[in-house]
């Protein structure tokens, strides 16, 4: 198991470079496309600039829309109208941001005659708000890699065809297949003849799985823990680019420093769980989930911060969130396996697994939905939340056994 996980994460942490220099160096370069710039700039002021807003200003309660129009010169104006509410006397007023071509071309002059300006320096430069420059950044950095992502499909689907080809060609399903001997099958507490018949092995199952609290529980926090995993791997890389303003490359890096950490999360998890905890990997994955909640939680800080964050921080903290949340994503399996005993162990695990991509449901459609109605910061409280619950439900199963081999 922990073998399948260490191969898996190493696979995910390449192909997160791979695509981050892929949408970093690939693509086709439309700065000089107005239509397309235009295009990209509405796209990008309805979702990531209305979280700018909000990160700017916290007294900011609502973006209520996006408004177009022309100014006098002919440019495109993108009005971001948005409620201000003051928590003293509780009135409310409108704020209006505009961003057109005309800022975005100011903005690029003024990174081309003072290169290694800063975001700030920059707004000094151009008179304009810092959220309106890190937009205008961001949009530069797309355009001149328009339809890259499309290549960040092509170029690892083919790579995991020839890959399907290796494995038809090589990979062999017994021992015996390559001249070894076979492998002796390990002796346990129960008879290899014991539930030989069909009604008796459903009975057994039953009993061990889907009558076994301890599997429910350890199928219901694996869903927690594939939210807090999932949501890292799915939408870090556009969180990271968006509304940190990383390069791809740097977020691809981050994605892979946070798989490369778990690998060795996991081999730390199966060490302590052997060492100190006697086998009980449920006490260790209580503690891996508080250790995550709490790099999510600063990872949030340092994201909030007013300070312009530098990106080996933010991928350090991501990292070591990969370093606990891996550890029981590994270790949950096992455990259910252990609970379930030999005889069961596939259908635990089965079930286990069912769980934990049915979290796809929050970690896909719900983090996206966050991030569009309510800005990052409501995903990053969603995030952290779930890690404490699956904590929650780790720390009820604290004085389980290691294994229910004396009940099978």
């Amino acid at each position: 198991m922990s073998i399948w996980n260490t191969s898996h994460s190493i696979g995910a942490s390449l192909l997160a470079i791979l695509c981050g220099f892929i949408m970093g160096t690939m693509g086709k370069n439309v700065s000089n496309d107005a239509a397309a710039v235009d295009k990209m700039t509405y796209n990008y002021v309805s979702t990531a600039f209305k979280d700018d807003i909000k990160k700017s200003d916290i007294r900011i309660a609502k973006v209520n829309g996006v408004k177009v129009e022309k100014d006098n010169d002919g440019y495109l104006v993108y009005g971001i109208y948005t409620y201000k509410s003051n928590f003293e006397d509780g009135r409310r007023d409108t704020t209006v941001y505009d961003f057109s071509r005309k800022n975005y071309l100011a903005v690029e002059r003024a990174a081309a005659t003072h290169v290694g300006a800063s975001i700030e320096e920059l707004a000094e430069l151009t008179e304009l708000p810092v959220v309106q420059v890190k937009a205008s950044q961001s949009i530069a950095s797309r355009a001149s890699h328009t339809g890259a992502w499309q290549w960040a499909f092509w170029i690892p689907g083919l790579l995991a065809l020839v890959g399907a080809v290796g494995l038809f060609a090589l990979l062999r399903d017994t021992p015996k297949s390559v001249g070894l001997p076979e492998l002796e099958m390990a002796k346990t507490s129960i008879d290899d003849d014991e539930h030989t018949d069909a009604a008796a092995r459903r009975a057994f199952v039953q009993k061990m799985v889907y009558k076994n609290p301890i599997i429910w529980a350890l199928a219901l926090a694996n869903f927690f823990v594939y939210v807090v995993r999932f949501s890292v791997l799915d939408w870090g890389p556009k969180f990271l680019t968006e509304a940190c303003d990383m390069a791809y490359s740097s977020a691809g890096a981050a994605v892979a420093v946070f798989e490369i950490l778990g690998i060795i999360g996991m081999l730390v998890a199966g060490w302590v769980t052997d060492k100190l905890f006697g086998g009980r990997a449920h006490r260790t994955c209580l503690w891996c989930m508080v250790g995550a909640a709490l790099c999510m939680a600063g990872f949030y800080y340092f994201y909030l911060s007013p300070t312009e964050e530098p990106d080996a921080l933010l991928i350090g903290v991501l990292a070591m969130a990969g370093f606990f949340i891996y550890g029981p994503q590994a270790l949950i399996g096992i455990a259910a396996a252990n609970q379930a005993t030999k005889k069961a162990a596939a259908t635990a695990n089965g079930l286990v697994g069912i769980f934990g991509y049915l979290s796809t449901a929050v970690s896909g459609l719900g983090v996206g939905w966050l991030a569009d109605n309510y800005g990052w910061s409501y995903v990053f409280m969603g995030v952290i939340a779930m890690a404490i619950v699956g904590g929650v439900v780790f720390l009820a199963m604290w004085g389980a056994k290691r294994d229910g081999y004396d009940k099978a």
